[in-house]
């Protein structure tokens, strides 16, 4: 397993929350040019002809952010990164896609919330629905994947950590998954708040919740 191909897949599941966030909340430009140069700056590191493809593509669709069809290229980008990323590397040798997919989701979202979050504190007049309910699907999916992982718990063997028991890393992972879920409700229950200290709040348990969601599937890859 290589970090930077952890790192990329994380980025590349961010662009369908992008995509959400500029039909939803609305943001400024920059917001989406940050973001995408970002991923881009990430994904040039992997040196792969289809990976270039799927920049470019991303880079299409934010010069035609404001423009109906600019979906197309962002979802098609979305869809060529993730089959040049699958091809290069899969994490979880013995456990199917859809395992590997939610685990990448879990934390893409988390980080899209926070990047949002960051952005509220430079234009206060975005909408805060979507960034609700991005909040709410972080929490979701942290839930959905501590009931995966408690079903197929056999599955993660724990040879290469040692130091303690498998009993012992099993419940951390649990214990993880349940406090990202925790967490992320939270910052969606503090996006309820009126006041501008909200979104802050949401902002710093996004932040929580993202280090506690890479650990969990940081910790099932190697287990796995």
């Amino acid at each position: 397993m290589q970090l930077n191909s952890y790192v990329s897949y994380i980025l590349v599941f961010c662009i369908p929350f992008i995509l959400y966030i500029n039909f939803s909340v609305k943001p400024r430009k920059g917001f989406s040019i940050l973001f995408v140069s970002l991923i881009s700056l990430i994904l040039f590191l992997n040196q792969n002809l289809k990976i270039f493809s799927g920049i470019f593509l991303l880079i299409i669709y934010l010069l035609l952010i404001e423009k109906k069809e600019s979906i197309l290229f962002g979802l098609s980008s979305f869809c060529l990164l993730i089959y040049s990323l699958y091809l290069e590397n899969s994490f979880f040798t013995n456990m199917s896609f859809s395992f590997e997919i939610l685990n990448f989701l879990l934390v893409s979202s988390i980080f899209s919330s926070m990047m949002i979050g960051h952005w509220y504190l430079v234009d206060p007049t975005i909408s805060r629905e979507g960034m609700k309910k991005i909040s709410l699907t972080a929490a979701f999916l942290a839930v959905l994947l501590l009931i995966i992982f408690i079903i197929y718990e056999n599955n993660f063997k724990f040879e290469i950590l040692t130091i303690f028991s498998t009993n012992t890393f099993r419940n951390v992972i649990a214990s993880l998954l349940a406090s990202t879920a925790l967490l992320s409700l939270g910052s969606y229950k503090s996006l309820g708040e009126k006041s501008y200290t909200g979104v802050m709040a949401s902002t710093g348990l996004s932040y929580l919740a993202l280090l506690l969601s890479i650990g969990a599937s940081g910790a099932m890859i190697l287990s796995i």
